[in-house]
């Protein structure tokens, strides 16, 4: 993907850039005033020829603080319709950390107070600097019209918390309007710490390490002196994303804990906006994600529509002092969109660390993916781990979806809670839970549709979330003292196709399940099915883990593997079964295995025969495959079962048998 650069840009690489600009892009730049031509109406600006950054001459701008100001009427803006960014080159004689504001009047006659655009920087430099301000960067005041109606630009040394220093000494050249692509759907940069690293204060380039580019921001935590790393030349509309990522390297895993600081306040003298951790236990680099569910808001924020600035700190706010030589490299600050239909919406992958959890350790000798997973063990000690950093609202989503690693299988229980907590149930606790035993050793992805969990108390509903607990111990469970487990990638999951409701696809073990074993050499999709074994020993496998409604479903998919079958009859059964008879109430049909390898079948609901009474298709109590007595069936015969489901909607095509080579 191509990202749109609104950063400013270093002299260097604008050399081959400013010369085809006109050439390349489709809308030519529009001059405002390049100090050659016609002098036009500057106040507080004074042409100067010993400087220039093209042509003979530049506006100077000092003798502070008499001089506090500098600006240009605009006399007819309506071509700056075309346009979203201002491009000006600034020179300065000193490094002396001057503030000064950009503004851009367009003045809304139907507000009581003046409208405008801005941008506050600071003379971080010396010599001559590129400004690319697009609109996106710049903020507002009241209720500013659009660029077609600005009337002045003007460089204030005074207001919005500056003081003017006597030795700034600015000049102004080459001051244009452009077109640039900057609505990347998917992505924006915040910073990209390669031209712009001199934007943030508390950084400086390092060309040591680099994710992406040649450069990175250095940022020495442990120096007193650099109590936070802050930048205000950024996007200021979050709200059209999701998230907040950046790449950091580490020297060391120290375990410093840093703030991530989003301010978000109604004026300068307010103290307001978002805030998160994360603490530096990994080595190398690694990519961190801030959700916007994962920040707390402080003070009164104005909304992620209106962000002042980001600052990483990790002094004071609460935070213990850092310990010494902790080093980090930022490199590549993006804004993130997810995409409507993902088919995942990722809630933990550890690699910020615990901060977000109780009780919780993490490591790095067993993960997943990134460089870290949570560590659990010692139950009777460490029952449980819980968080309240989740999204609210888990309506739009199939199942909850995580990796576990386990040491040995040892059928230790594990209980998921979803807190769903309701105001009028003071005195309990409601939750959706699920519990399921660890089958395995070494990495299994559990997925845990919505229909498994079991409401406990009177939770409010999976669109009013606020919190997830995984326990080995308590909740009515026994601990086992060699349980030794790794999880990570918590993620919320979508169905594969909408109108498919998975019952099994085994990939989460054989937990529910009655006469399978595990079937890692032939399976139909992941890395397991469900192997049924000695039809005549073993004339059932069955399961009560299942969807209890099925009153809208059309039809049951099963994927069958068939060896030496040799045409014998599978009894597909759903148990409904009625109380007030003697004998189990269901409905059935049957399925000739006339093929050899994988079959898809298909099994409408309307085509299920009625055996005894059963209760309805609302009440359906198990799902059970029996081997038929016509014909009897080989007992070499093998049947591997995967990704059984409920479908909705329109019914597919049942497929031929696809022969195995």
């Amino acid at each position: 993907m191509t990202m749109a650069r609104w950063v400013p840009i270093a002299a260097a690489a604008l050399a081959s850039l400013w010369g085809a600009r006109a050439v390349g892009q489709a809308v030519p730049p529009l001059l405002i005033d390049d100090f050659d031509g016609t002098p036009l109406p500057w106040h507080g600006l004074r042409r100067d020829g010993t400087v220039a950054h093209s042509g003979t001459q530049s506006g100077k701008w000092w003798n502070m603080p008499a001089d506090t100001s500098a600006s240009l009427t605009i006399q007819d803006a309506r071509q700056w319709v075309r346009y979203n960014t201002l491009e000006m080159w600034v020179h300065s004689e000193v490094d002396n950390q001057a503030p000064f504001v950009i503004l851009l009047q367009a003045d809304n006659p139907q507000t009581p107070q003046p409208d405008y655009y801005f941008f506050r920087m600071q003379v971080t430099w010396t010599g001559w600097r590129f400004l690319f301000l697009p609109v996106t960067v710049l903020g507002h005041v009241g209720e500013p019209l659009g660029w077609e109606q600005v009337t002045e630009l003007k460089l204030s040394a005074i207001g919005w918390n500056c003081n003017p220093k006597a030795d700034t000494v600015l000049r102004l050249d080459d001051i244009y309007l452009s077109r640039n692509d900057l609505a990347d759907v998917e992505a924006l940069p915040v910073s990209h710490f390669e031209d712009d690293i001199d934007m943030w204060w508390g950084l400086k380039r390092s060309l040591v390490y680099a994710k992406e580019g040649e450069a990175s921001g250095k940022w020495d935590v442990s120096d007193p002196s650099v109590q936070y790393a802050h930048n205000k030349a950024i996007p200021h509309d979050w709200s059209l994303y999701d998230e907040v990522r950046f790449w950091a390297y580490a020297p060391e895993a120290t375990g410093a804990t840093i703030k991530v600081i989003i301010f978000s306040a109604p004026n300068d003298d307010d103290a307001a906006g978002y805030f998160t951790t994360f603490d530096v236990g990994w080595k190398g680099w690694t990519e961190l994600a801030f959700p916007w569910w994962r920040f707390q808001a402080w003070g009164d924020p104005v909304g992620w529509h209106k962000v002042d600035s980001v600052m990483l700190t990790a002094r004071k706010w609460g935070l213990p002092d850092p310990p010494p030589d902790t080093l980090l490299y930022l490199d590549n600050m993006i804004l993130r969109r997810q995409a409507a239909d993902a088919p995942l919406l990722l809630i933990e992958d550890f690699e910020r660390g615990g901060q977000a959890w109780s009780e919780l350790r993490v490591t790095d000798a067993q993960t997943h993916g990134g460089v870290r997973a949570a560590l659990l063990t010692n139950f009777e000690a460490h029952p449980f781990v819980q968080t309240s950093e989740v999204p609210p609202d888990w309506s739009d989503y199939d199942a909850l979806g995580l990796w576990v690693y386990s040491e040995r299988a040892n059928n230790a229980p594990i209980k998921i809670l979803v807190d769903s907590d309701s105001a009028a149930t003071a005195d309990e606790t409601d939750c959706f839970m699920v519990t399921f035993p660890i089958t395995w050793a070494g990495w299994r992805h559990v997925q845990l549709p919505r229909w498994r969990f079991r409401p406990w108390g009177a939770p409010l509903g999976w669109e009013s979330v606020a919190g997830l607990t995984v326990a080995g111990a308590k909740f009515g469970l026994e601990p086992k003292a060699d349980t030794v487990l790794c999880i990570d990638d918590i993620a919320l999951e979508r169905s594969p196709r909408v109108g498919l409701v998975v019952v099994e696809d085994f990939e989460s073990g054989l937990w529910g399940w009655h006469g399978l074993t595990d079937s890692t050499q032939v399976f139909r999709s992941g890395s397991h099915g469900g192997q049924w074994r000695d039809w005549v020993q073993n004339p059932y496998i069955e399961t009560q883990a299942v969807p209890h409604d099925w009153r809208s479903v059309r039809a049951l998919q099963i994927w069958l593997h068939a060896r030496d079958a040799e045409g014998a009859t599978i009894r597909i059964l759903a148990v409904s079964d009625n109380p007030g008879t003697t004998e189990t109430d269901l409905y059935g049909m049957d399925v000739k295995v006339d093929w050899t390898g994988w079959r898809e079948c298909v099994l409408p609901q309307a085509d299920f025969a009625v055996g005894g009474s059963p209760r309805g298709w609302s009440e359906v109590d198990a799902l059970v495959l029996r081997a038929g007595a016509d014909p009897l069936p080989s007992p070499d015969a093998q049947i591997v079962v995967d990704d059984v489901a409920l479908l909705y909607g329109e019914l597919p095509v049942t497929p031929d048998a696809v022969a195995e080579p």
